[in-house]
């Protein structure tokens, strides 16, 4: 069963980010009447080769087909590995029968033109809540890149998520159309795997839900806080031929490929980005909420052009060509980070971040910081709070509210003993404070 969930506009969520991806009663983006599921569980089946034959046809796709073992495997596996990982819904498998359905259909369909797929929003006429994905998927081309994208882009609209602009596959842009639409600087698989917008000339695309769309959801039906709620370790490597990996569709993975796309949630613990194995290079690392971890080659170095209806000619807009998100309403507390010239930002947490022996760029922000240079000449600013600094070997520059000089003995003291405060070790190293 679905209702409409009536939003006062003290509560309305931004509508220049998630309120572009809700999705009303009247078929139009915005509010107040967003449509959802109800209860605690969601139910979804798969027509049966006699069920099929029953099931409603529609202009796009004429001749609903039983859909590829492969196929039923990604919806199975997207629905548990990452809208159960965000959101406290379940999703139960039940038998298709003449009588009863789940309340998500899912089938096999063929399309004209590119379109990958199509999905009904949630409601209550029969065909609500249904995804029809194309025939070749998983028969052709990649499983994990464009299968499992596909798969979790409809079973988003499934779930009352829209597209970010004003388009959709298949059909003209209405120039009335009310929105609200995300800005088109922000319209992209980075943010949102319901966009269009990306560069196919990227090595990745997105593989997982993005951090609008977790919100978006989240918004909807609440947050799974006891989805990796203890002490995780996440461990990056970075491999852009290894992108066909069944880590890339599972948020629960703690290993992860930065040469992707995807998103990180976490609900809890004191948590820590492991960075230490990626390949040399210089690094970007951001742990606010909604920030991202890639290379700092890859920031900004796509662009796209946006889709009919709403691009300009001649402008494109750029984009990080590859990955990992950090969704919101998260914190990843601790970070160590790689040999080269990497610049780490922190959060409102207390971190940790430890620099490398790069030449290095760390800023703890809010919080009370522990952060270590290590060797090169790192730049180390504590920002605000009680904040503990060493600067390593070389000739760095340190900054921050409270400033305290201890020996390195002393600080390796503290640290085993986490009885850790505001303090800064100096080594050859040029001290200010605000």
């Amino acid at each position: 069963m679905a209702t409409a969930l009536v939003i006062p506009p003290s509560q309305e969520p931004d509508r220049t980010n998630i309120g572009a991806l809700i999705r009303t009663e009247e078929g139009d983006q915005g509010f107040p009447n967003t449509t959802k599921w109800s209860g605690n569980s969601i139910t979804f089946s798969f027509p049966t080769a006699e069920t099929v034959q029953a099931y409603p046809t529609s202009a796009n796709s004429p001749t609903p087909k039983v859909l590829s073992a492969i196929a039923q495997t990604a919806v199975r596996e997207s629905l548990k590995r990452q809208f159960e990982a965000v959101i406290p819904l379940q999703f139960i498998e039940v038998a298709d029968t003449i009588a009863t359905q789940g309340q998500i259909r899912v089938v096999a369909g063929k399309f004209s033109g590119d379109v990958g797929g199509q999905a009904n929003f949630p409601g209550d006429a029969p065909d609500s809540g249904d995804v029809q994905l194309g025939t070749d998927l998983g028969n052709t081309g990649s499983i994990y890149e464009e299968l499992y994208s596909t798969v979790v882009h409809e079973l988003g609209h499934a779930l009352g998520l829209n597209h970010p602009g004003n388009y959709d596959a298949g059909f003209t842009p209405d120039p009335n159309a009310p929105g609200p639409f995300l800005p088109i600087a922000d319209d992209h698989v980075m943010n949102t795997i319901m966009s269009y917008n990306e560069n196919e000339a990227d090595n990745a695309t997105a593989t997982t839900l993005m951090p609008y769309d977790i919100r978006a959801l989240q918004f909807l039906y609440g947050t799974n806080t006891s989805f990796n709620n203890s002490d995780t370790t996440y461990t990056l490597n970075r491999d852009a031929t290894a992108l066909e990996n069944p880590a890339a569709v599972d948020m629960a993975a703690s290993t992860l490929n930065l040469a992707g796309k995807r998103t990180i949630w976490d609900g809890g613990g004191k948590d820590t980005i492991n960075a230490l194995s990626l390949p040399v290079d210089n690094y970007y690392f951001d742990l606010n909420p909604g920030g991202i971890l890639t290379a700092q080659s890859a920031r900004n170095a796509s662009s796209y052009a946006g889709q009919p209806g709403q691009a300009k000619k001649g402008v494109t807009y750029p984009v990080d060509a590859f990955g990992i998100r950090l969704a919101f309403d998260m914190q990843i507390e601790d970070l160590l980070a790689t040999g080269g010239n990497d610049e780490v930002v922190g959060n409102a947490s207390d971190n940790f971040l430890f620099g490398g022996s790069g030449n290095d760029t760390i800023a703890g922000n809010d919080g009370s910081d522990v952060l270590s240079g290590n060797q090169g000449i790192d730049v180390l600013s504590g920002g605000n709070g009680n904040d503990f600094i060493v600067g390593g070997r070389d000739n760095d520059t340190v900054s921050g509210d409270a400033v305290m000089i201890k020996s390195l003995a002393a600080i390796l003291a503290m640290m085993w003993s986490m009885a850790v405060t505001a303090m800064i070790y100096w080594s050859a190293v040029r001290v200010t404070t605000r």
